[in-house]
C-alpha cells in the first residue's frame, strides 16, 4: 500500500474507533478511566468521584525552575550549572496512571474529544498558579506526527487555555523534523536529538516578540529539553520572558 494511502487509512480507522468510543461512552457521562455514569457535578472532568482522588497530583519539593523533584530547598544541580532560557517549568500531574492514560489515549489511541478536558486541567492550574503571559505558544508536532495523527494536539489545548485565561496565541514554531524516540536516551543525548528539530516560522514577523511574556504549552516535560529548545528560540527573538506549562512530569 503507497505511504500516503496508508497514512490516510491510519487517520481513518482512529477516526471510526472514536466515533465508536464516543458512542459507547458519552462524552461527559461516563468516566473515561472506570466507565461509571457521572452525576452532573463530575461531568466538568469526565471523571467519577473515585478516579479524581486518584489523580497522580506532583508532591514533594520540588526545584523552583524546573520543578524536578529534590531533597532540599532551592535549585536543582542541573539548574544551578546550567542558564535556561526560561523563567519556571509548570505541571501538576505524574506522567503516570490515569494522567498518562488521558494523554496517550488523546493524542493516539482516537480519542481526540479528551482535549476540552486536559485543558480544563491546565486552565484550572494556572489561574490557580496566577500564570500570566501576553503569548501563549503551543509546542508543534512535526509534519509526519500530524499526517499519522489528523490533528494538531497541542494546538487544541492552546486555543481553549488561551481563551479561558485572556492570552492572545501565536505561532511562531515550526517543527521542523520528528525527532527519534527519546525514551532510553541521556538529558545529553535528548539535546541533540533535538538539535535543528525546531525552528521560527519564515513567515512569522519575529518583532512581535520582542519583550513580550510568553507561556509555552506542552503535554508532557521530562528531560526539559524540548521545552528548553524551543524557548532557547523564542529568547534569541526577543521574548523577556518565558514560562512552560505541560499537565504532566515524569
Amino acid at each position: 500500500m503507497p505511504e500516503s494511502k496508508k497514512t490516510k487509512f491510519i487517520a481513518w480507522i482512529k477516526k471510526t474507533l472514536s466515533s465508536f468510543s464516543r458512542a459507547v461512552y458519552p462524552e461527559g457521562y461516563t468516566c473515561y478511566i472506570c466507565g461509571a455514569e457521572l452525576d452532573e457535578k463530575h461531568r466538568e472532568y469526565s471523571l467519577c468521584e473515585k478516579c479524581l482522588k486518584r489523580l497522580p497530583y506532583r508532591h514533594g519539593t520540588t526545584c523552583p525552575k524546573c520543578g524536578a523533584y529534590v531533597e532540599h530547598m532551592g535549585e536543582c544541580v542541573h539548574c544551578r550549572n546550567v542558564l535556561l532560557p526560561y523563567h519556571k517549568a509548570y505541571a501538576p500531574f505524574e506522567y503516570t496512571g490515569s494522567i498518562r492514560y488521558m494523554i496517550v489515549s488523546y493524542k493516539d489511541k482516537g480519542s481526540p474529544w479528551l482535549h476540552p478536558y486536559i485543558s480544563k486541567f491546565l486552565i484550572d492550574y494556572a489561574k490557580a498558579m496566577e500564570i500570566t503571559a501576553d503569548y501563549l505558544v503551543y509546542v508543534p508536532s512535526s509534519e509526519s506526527a500530524l499526517k499519522t495523527r489528523g490533528f494538531e494536539h497541542n494546538k487544541r489545548i492552546a486555543v481553549a487555555v488561551a481563551n479561558a485565561l485572556g492570552m492572545q496565541l501565536t505561532e511562531p514554531l515550526h517543527r521542523h523534523v520528528q525527532s527519534k524516540d527519546s525514551h532510553r536516551l541521556s538529558r545529553l543525548e535528548r539535546y541533540e536529538n533535538l538539535a535543528g528539530s525546531f525552528q521560527m516560522r519564515e513567515d512569522y514577523d519575529k518583532s512581535l516578540l520582542i519583550g513580550k511574556r510568553i507561556l509555552i504549552i506542552d503535554d508532557v516535560m521530562s528531560s526539559g529539553a524540548t521545552a528548553t529548545t524551543c524557548a532557547q528560540i523564542l529568547k534569541n527573538n526577543g521574548a523577556k520572558e518565558i514560562n512552560i506549562l505541560t499537565l504532566a512530569r515524569t
